[in-house]
């Protein structure tokens, strides 16, 4: 049976009475106020309304001042008594790790006393952006025994981490008090910056030959065919296609790839006052990814690589452990970013193009100050007056238009509870990867290199 109709007409003024119940008239007293949200502050009160209804009035009411001592003595002295005979090592399977991926983790407890212990958490030092502290909860640790359990963990940020003192914390049974002991950590992890995979790089000439590397857009004496044009004077006879010669019945020379090996320098603007404010999608973390990814890129495809941050040049070389010193220097940026040298360092233009990974602000100071050599991969932040990017004869090879919430209290894509929170975000970061990938393939196949 359907309900009357007269009970959808009430639920707007049921809906505008909740609202007024829950609406914070004075939000600037709630310091002040807030510690009365503790658990324990109304058994507090119970217990002096209750001891003083047994003192004066009826002795009936000691079995409720007993009752409420027992809570909270019990309450407040057994989260303590419980982790005196823990101790908690954590290991990393590995040493290093990528933003955003999972990473294994192998937590060790020993429990010396003779009680288990409930309800025990490990949280703090593992997310480095403010909000709720991800938690691994552990239903019961024996006593007497030795504990091994294994966890994944999902880095929100780059850098090194346990990023604060890794703590195990109890609050059973009651949830009044808590109580924690340390977790020893003896090999931190250091993670690198999210890393897009990207296919082309640029057809950027060194002063070199290499035989290791073609370019697709120079021509040359070897690799593969590209073409075929009329012989000119001084061609060399082996050139000549004599299939060609004998149909067009006229000298026609063959056209092959020549032998390069692509030269950039990546240039990064670090400079806090280009960037948005910190956060997981802020200016600064995605110039960081966007140059993480063109190295990688580059390095993988056998091109001479130099990164250039803050007036120190890092070769990017093909031997030894190159690759992860350049993305350990990465990682260990500050999160708030690095000023700008004061003596102009002309590194950056030592080797090949630049390849500048900026901001907008960046972006037009250069161009203010005639620099227009090489491409640009510029960040924007969400509240950017501008809101189209620029063409490409501007030399921007990459133009990332964030999405909203870019600051530092954003929920991260892989700690959040909210389901649909986790979706929307992922599906930002595969946008904006997808966006990086498309322009930096446009870009390598149609804008041209300017040294």
């Amino acid at each position: 049976m359907p309900p009357p109709r007269w009970i959808f007409g009430l639920l707007p003024g049921l809906a505008r009475l909740a609202d007024l119940l829950t609406h914070d008239f004075c939000p600037g007293a709630n310091r002040w106020v807030y510690w009365l949200k503790h658990p324990s502050v109304p058994l507090f009160l119970g217990l002096v309304m209750s001891l003083a209804t047994a003192i004066y009035l009826t002795a009936t009411a000691w079995i409720l001042v007993c009752g409420l001592t027992l809570v909270l003595l019990l309450g407040g002295l057994w989260p303590w008594l419980s982790l005196r005979g823990l101790r908690a090592r954590l290991d990393f399977q590995q040493h290093r790790a990528t933003e955003g991926e999972p990473t294994p983790v192998v937590l060790e407890i020993v429990n010396r006393c003779p009680w288990p212990v409930w309800g025990l958490s490990l949280r703090e030092g593992f997310r480095r952006w403010p909000g709720v502290e991800p938690a691994w909860a552990l239903a019961r640790v024996g006593g007497w025994c030795t504990n091994r359990f294994e966890l994944d963990f999902v880095p929100d940020s780059r850098g090194e981490f346990p990023c604060a003192p890794a703590r195990l914390t109890t609050s059973f049974p009651f949830g009044l008090w808590s109580a924690s002991v340390a977790v020893t950590v003896h090999h931190p992890l250091l993670v690198w910056p999210r890393i897009n995979p990207l296919a082309s790089i640029p057809d950027a000439p060194d002063l070199r030959e290499w035989s290791e590397r073609l370019a697709p857009r120079r021509t040359g004496d070897q690799g593969d065919l590209t073409g075929t044009r009329l012989f000119r004077p001084g061609d060399s006879l082996r050139r000549v296609h004599w299939m060609q010669t004998a149909r067009q019945g006229r000298l026609i020379t063959a056209e092959r790839q020549a032998a390069a090996q692509a030269s950039v320098t990546i240039e990064l603007q670090l400079d806090p006052h280009l960037h948005s404010p910190p956060g997981p999608n802020g200016t600064l973390e995605w110039t960081i990814r966007a140059a993480a990814s063109l190295g990688s890129a580059l390095h993988a495809q056998h091109a001479a690589v130099d990164l250039w941050v803050a007036g120190e040049t890092i070769p990017i070389l093909a031997e030894g452990n190159s690759r992860q010193r350049w993305l350990d220097r990465l990682a260990r940026l500050p999160l708030t970013g690095l000023a700008r040298p004061s003596q102009p360092s002309t590194a950056a233009r030592s080797r090949g193009f630049r390849i500048i990974c900026t901001t907008p602000r960046g972006w037009s100071a250069m161009r203010g100050e005639g620099q227009h050599s090489g491409w640009f991969v510029i960040c924007q932040p969400a509240d950017a007056a501008a809101a189209t990017s620029p063409t490409k004869s501007a030399g921007v090879a990459v133009w990332l238009n964030l999405p909203a919430a870019a600051g530092p209290e954003e929920p991260l894509p892989d700690l959040v509870d909210d389901q649909h929170t986790l979706r929307k975000t992922r599906q930002q970061w595969d946008a904006l990867e997808l966006s990086f990938r498309q322009q930096w393939e446009q870009s390598c196949h149609g804008l041209a290199v300017s040294r």
